[in-house]
Formats: C-alpha cells, structure tokens, sequence
C-alpha cells in the first residue's frame, strides 16, 4: 500500500486493526516459543499493545512504524516516558530504560547501519498484522528488506489471514490480504523450516472461508 494510505488511516482514527488486548496467540504460545530470545522486532508496529507484552516479559522490544501519531500514542497512553533521538531520515522513540525503542520511518529504508547505532541486536520477530498489510509485490519486497537485516538464526512468529472473494477477480481485497500457504511457503522455505501451529475460522465481511493462521518460522 502506499504510505499516505497508512499515514491517512491514523491520522482518521481508521485504525480498527489495532486491538486492544494482547494477542491471544501471543499469550497462548509467546513465552515458550521467545523464551531463548533477548531482543524482539515488531515490524509495521502501530501502537500495539504486544510491545508492552514483551515488555512485561523481561525482552528488549523495537518496532518500526510509518504514523508518527501511532509512535506517540503508543508512549503516551501507556504513560512510559522517552527520548526522541533523530537519525538520518528516521526518528527514533527510546524509553528511559531503553528497553523499548519505536522507529518511526518507512520499514523499507531501514538498515543494518541503524541497528547497530542503538545497539539493536535481534534475535526474534513478532508479525501479527504486517505481512498480511501488504499487497502481494510489497509482501516479496518486505520478506527481503527482512532477510537483508537479519540473518536466519531469528525466530519468526508470523500470523497470517487467508479468505477467497466471494466473485472471481483478479484485484486483491485488502488490506488485510490473504497470504496463502502456499505463499509463505514461497518465501520462505529456503531460509526457515515451516511450521503450522494453529488455524482458526474468523468473520470477515465480503469473502468466504477465513481463517487466521499462526506459523512458527525457525532453522
């Protein structure tokens, strides 16, 4: 999507993907499977209430988000005090304890560069709704920027959506998109070994057969 879609989106309030609550997959299955990890990337983050999650769980967290309104929000609602440190083309939201650090940029300018200057070392990936935010020839781009930044010893926690359209069309309805299995197979099997923890029937208006699906993503 292009960016003034997602900046137009926060800046309406049309933000009904961000949930409220903790994520029940992240709940149900985050301790065991981050329990070896250290420092968790959320990618295209919003405001979301899983950083706080892992927060709570004694990790170091860093996002990266587009809306400098969801970045402030973020700090802001949850009542953690931070410094804004600029660096090239991004401002960089840091809590005083720096273990919670939000990126507020473009994800497909990032850079190892960045990393290293706040001493970002990731070891795991949270994606509940980031993936699944892009349309099928940003989806590829965006599994690349990954593999550009971090190397395959991460661990990767991916939620998916799949649906078909009611009519056939050649248009993708979204966001979010459906991202077969096939298609994470795609993109990742030659990095990760795939595996299917859960799938689960949800309601959405205008399509058929929808179901959210949590893989686990690991060597």
């Amino acid at each position: 999507m292009h960016r003034d879609f997602w900046l137009e989106r926060w800046k309406k309030k049309e933000i009904g993907f961000h949930q409220e609550n903790y994520n029940e997959y992240l709940i149900q299955y985050g301790e065991e499977f981050f329990k070896s990890c250290n420092f968790i990337f959320v990618p295209l983050c919003g405001k979301t209430k899983d950083i706080l999650w892992f927060y709570h769980n004694k990790k170091k967290v860093a996002g990266i988000e587009l809306s400098e309104i969801a970045c402030k929000e973020f700090f802001i609602e949850n009542q953690i005090s931070y410094n804004l440190i600029y660096y090239n083309d991004f401002i960089v939201y840091v809590s005083i304890d720096k273990k919670i650090i939000i990126i507020n940029g473009d994800f497909f300018q990032l850079n190892k560069e960045l990393f290293e200057y706040f001493e970002i070392h990731i070891d795991g990936i949270y994606d509940r709704a980031s993936l699944i935010a892009l349309p099928s020839d940003l989806r590829k781009k965006y599994v690349e920027k990954i593999f550009e930044l971090f190397d395959d010893k991460i661990k990767y926690f991916l939620i998916t959506m799949e649906y078909e359209p009611l009519e056939n069309s050649d248009k993708e309805i979204g966001p979010p998109f459906s991202v077969p299995e096939k298609e994470i197979k795609i993109l990742f099997q030659d990095k990760f070994k795939l595996n299917k923890v859960k799938e689960k029937p949800i309601e959405r208006n205008n399509v058929k057969n929808c179901k959210e699906v949590l893989y686990f993503l690991e060597k």
